[in-house]
């Protein structure tokens, strides 16, 4: 699970790429998170406290986090926890 929720890094653009190379020349199944507008629907960097899909975490091999200066419901943020 590779998770993105960074306004400065541009992590909702390299996250996918890595993701696209880890599972055509690793055979790694990946499933990317991101930051998610709850009004609209879309990917926004700035929606700091919505990190939807957080529970594929609890079937994870592996977790690779770019996220900065989120505020995750005490929910979501269990997930990150109980992972680590």
């Amino acid at each position: 699970v590779l998770i993105s929720g960074d306004e400065e890094y541009r992590s909702e653009e390299a996250l996918p790429q890595l993701a696209k190379i880890l599972n055509k020349h690793h055979g790694c199944d990946c499933t990317v998170l991101f930051a998610i507008d709850p009004k609209t629907g879309t990917i926004d960097p700035y929606a700091l406290d919505s990190l939807p899909g957080l529970d594929k975490l609890a079937t994870a091999d592996l977790v690779v986090l770019s996220i900065r200066m989120r505020q995750l419901k005490d929910a979501d943020a269990k997930h990150l926890i109980d992972y680590a």
